[in-house]
């Protein structure tokens, strides 16, 4: 198998728990408001009975995350204290998940598949199940940026900012290579690099594509750029390290065993974990089209093609919501005019209140905005929305369904196959 071929040394397995320590430790440190903040920002648990669960369950967890996270980078990697601290990180941190869909970050969910393999799989068997989950990301967050939504929205603010930012800023009148499908250039460059990883011979020089591809996009979604919030920035320093601990050039493999990756005999039962729970993660995203699975599982990494949520609101009604929401409203356009009505805009809140990006599904959203217009006290006439369905491929254009009440936002609630109310 090409994946299983030129092995790390197992020395490089201490150096992915370090890896995976500092890096997480950072990125919970960056959203740390994500999981410890119960009051600025409403939580929607992925099902009913999370509702009800008190919230010293949460503040119970986050320690025992951040010290299993610690403890798995001083113990020895082939050591059964090791794999308990990777299963006390994985475990606490889908206790927290559960009960918050918003902290379904994808880099949460990449390094609780990272644990759970490390847990449970021998390195040589690992090293080929990761660089088959980071490959898989490559390829999906390529395949979801394919699309007419990308390349007239993120994609070309993509190629204004390179601009801006290598020739200054432009005059009036985008350049050639802002228009038209020139942003495609973004998911290819990144498919290539999936591809490039698979085959001994090109993954050297794949390797190198992906690390300029995370530095350019540090310089574009830095402070110097498109100023996207700081977990953002430290997910793509965590790729750059882990890539050049699992695809760089192998140390001491010359008498490693191999077959041991691919031995179906010498396979474990734990290592069967491992290698269903990477083939479920690998093939989960090809659902993401009938909806079965989430954008951000899916690897969409900045995809816009997903559905998505108008929340509008009379004048009286923003009046009676906190600061933070009245502050990133903005004025409803109809035929290129404003009008008295507001639209609500929970991405800038949800960076201000939990310094996270939103998560993207209309559910969560809805449950969202429910939390906050009851507790305002917001009356039913007051909010409508419109629930957009995903983007057509190629066209870009949307099915939508017109919400013109509040008691209708809660019934198209209560008609999601998840869990779309706030928690208590």
């Amino acid at each position: 198998m090409t994946l299983a071929s030129d092995l790390p040394s197992e020395q490089s397995a201490v150096c992915l728990r370090w890896v995976l320590t500092g890096f997480g430790l950072g990125l919970l440190v960056a959203t740390r408001w994500l999981w410890v903040n119960f009051d600025d920002f409403p939580q929607v648990p992925w099902f009913a009975w999370g509702c009800a669960v008190p919230q010293v369950v949460d503040l119970c967890l986050v320690p025992v995350v951040a010290v299993s996270l610690v403890a798995s980078s001083v113990t020895r990697p082939d050591s059964m204290s090791n794999r308990i601290c990777m299963w006390l990180f994985a475990g606490s941190m889908i206790g927290l998940l559960l009960l918050d869909q918003h902290r379904f970050q994808p880099w949460v969910y990449q390094l609780v598949l990272v644990a759970i393999v490390l847990a449970t799989a021998r390195w040589q068997s690992a090293v080929g199940l990761l660089r088959l989950l980071t490959i898989s990301i490559y390829f999906y967050s390529a395949v979801s940026k394919c699309d007419a939504s990308f390349c007239t929205g993120l994609g070309r603010s993509f190629l204004v900012e390179l601009t801006n930012l290598a020739c200054g800023p432009q005059p009036a009148g985008a350049p050639f290579w802002q228009t038209g499908a020139w942003p495609v250039v973004f998911p290819v460059g990144e498919l290539l690099i999936a591809v490039g990883l698979i085959w001994p011979v090109s993954r050297r020089s794949a390797l190198w594509c992906a690390t300029g591809m995370h530095l350019l996009l540090l310089v574009v979604l830095g402070p110097w750029g498109l100023r996207h919030s700081t977990g953002v920035l430290i997910w793509n320093g965590y790729f750059i390290a882990q890539n050049f601990i699992l695809f760089g050039k192998a140390r001491n493999s010359v008498n490693q065993p191999q077959a041991d990756s691919v031995s179906i005999e010498r396979t474990t039962p734990s290592q069967w974990i491992a290698r269903l729970l990477i083939g479920w993660a690998v093939f989960w995203p090809c659902l993401e089209p009938w909806g079965v699975c989430d954008v951000w599982p899916a690897w969409g990494l900045y995809a816009q093609h997903g559905e998505q949520l108008t929340v509008r609101i009379t004048d009286r009604g923003l009046q009676r919501l906190p600061v933070a929401w009245q502050e990133t409203a903005t004025r409803r356009l109809e035929a290129g005019e404003e009008t008295w009505d507001w639209q609500l805009r929970p991405q800038p809140v949800s960076l201000r209140s939990v310094w996270a990006p939103l998560y993207p599904q209309n559910r969560f959203q809805l449950g969202v905005i429910l939390d906050v217009a009851k507790n305002a006290g917001v009356e039913p006439e007051e909010v409508s929305a419109i629930w957009y369905f995903p983007a057509n491929r190629w066209t870009g254009t949307r099915r939508s369904v017109q919400l013109n009440s509040l008691a209708e936002l809660e019934r198209m609630a209560d008609r999601c196959w998840l869990n779309a109310r706030p928690r208590k």
